[in-house]
């Protein structure tokens, strides 16, 4: 589970957010069938590649606080 959690993490790297929102929205639709028994799993599984995307998408905000917070001294 480890080895693939990790694997996971390296292809959501390569192949980038539409990858990881893709994977997103099929872990939602596992969780909806399922009952949330398969869907903690993908969870798990993409959860480097979650991290990644996320923090994609907050880096400019969070640089852009940083730099307001320095001016602000």
């Amino acid at each position: 589970m480890v080895i693939a959690f990790w694997i996971y993490g390296i292809i959501g790297n390569l192949f980038g957010e539409k990858f990881v929102w893709g994977t997103g929205i099929l872990g939602f639709i596992l969780e909806v069938v399922s009952l949330g028994r398969l869907a903690s799993v993908i969870v798990i599984i993409m959860a480097p590649a979650i991290l990644r995307a996320g923090y994609k998408t907050l880096e400019p905000i969070l640089q852009g606080l940083w730099a307001f917070h320095k001016l602000d001294k």
